[in-house]
């Protein structure tokens, strides 16, 4: 009866040490997932906290380009009902190599405020008390199209419908010696324009460059466009890397307390053994003794 009760109880030791050296390597190999998880998350955060400062940064420069410090200009937009409006700048997608010649062209009317219909607009107009705004309308209220071959307009997409007439009106040339033949048979009120901003009339010239090198509104623009997809997909990988930490801590805690349990059971059963073990013995002896 002692013999097979401690064989039993043995039995049931050995699977206790079985279950805890199995868990131990579970723990073990989270312990380490843990450890490279926690350096890729911290890794991924100040990635994405660096894209994002970058981003802040070209915003506030953005917003002071087109007027959104200009606090009369805010305060009177929001009156209208206007702040969330975009700007002509932010709606324009410009063929890459010809954003300085659309700059150069438009000019302040990058700045330009789009909406749907200007009417309404007309009712608050003599709110504005100062600084200047320009209104333009989305779609050309007649409906009709402009003629965009070999003009500026068709380097550009998404322009509200009076930047799209602005723009026609403006042919284009690959050089400056193409845009010096051009301007010879160009009529009154024609022009032509170069990839890098030589802009010419029949009697005139325009060149602008930016002050100490820096980036174009349109450059910048397209800058934080791209920038903004960097962020959008840098936040769901460090989203992805916390889960995966997250997961991983619940589970560790899981085998860590699974772990104490079956250790408080495997003493509580090392206990029951040594004394069946021990009435083995002295069963045993006293039969020896016996015989």
């Amino acid at each position: 009866k002692f013999a097979e009760k401690e064989l039993r109880k043995r039995q049931a030791r050995d699977e206790f040490d079985r279950h805890l050296t199995d868990i131990a390597d579970k723990i073990r190999k989270l312990r380490e997932q843990d450890r490279k998880l926690t350096h890729l998350v911290d890794e991924r955060h100040t990635t994405l906290q660096d894209a994002k400062g970058k981003y802040a940064s070209l915003e506030a420069l953005q917003q002071a380009a087109l007027g959104g410090a200009d606090d009369g200009i805010q305060g009177w937009l929001q009156g209208a009902g206007l702040e969330q409006n975009h700007r002509v700048a932010q709606k324009l997608d410009v063929e890459s190599g010809w954003e300085k010649a659309v700059e150069t062209v438009l000019g302040d009317y990058l700045q330009a405020i789009c909406v749907s219909d200007i009417t309404p607009v007309t009712e608050n107009i003599g709110k504005l008390k100062t600084g200047e705004i320009t209104i333009f309308r989305d779609q050309s209220k007649d409906g009709g199209s402009v003629q965009t071959e070999n003009t500026l307009a068709a380097k550009t997409s998404g322009a509200p419908a009076a930047a799209v007439e602005i723009l026609s009106r403006v042919r284009v040339a690959e050089s400056l010696g193409q845009a010096l033949s051009i301007r010879e048979t160009l009529s009154d009120g024609a022009s032509v324009v170069t990839a890098d901003g030589v802009w010419l009339g029949k009697n005139w010239l325009r060149v602008s460059r930016d002050k100490e090198g820096k980036a174009g509104i349109l450059a910048r623009e397209h800058q934080m466009r791209r920038l903004k997809s960097d962020v959008r997909e840098l936040q769901a990988r460090h989203d992805s890397a916390r889960k995966l930490l997250n997961d991983g801590r619940m589970r560790l805690t899981q085998l860590e307390e699974r772990r104490e349990a079956l250790q408080r059971d495997a003493s509580s059963l090392l206990n029951e053994y040594s004394e069946v073990k021990a009435a083995l013995d002295s069963a045993r002896y006293r039969m020896d003794q016996a015989n």
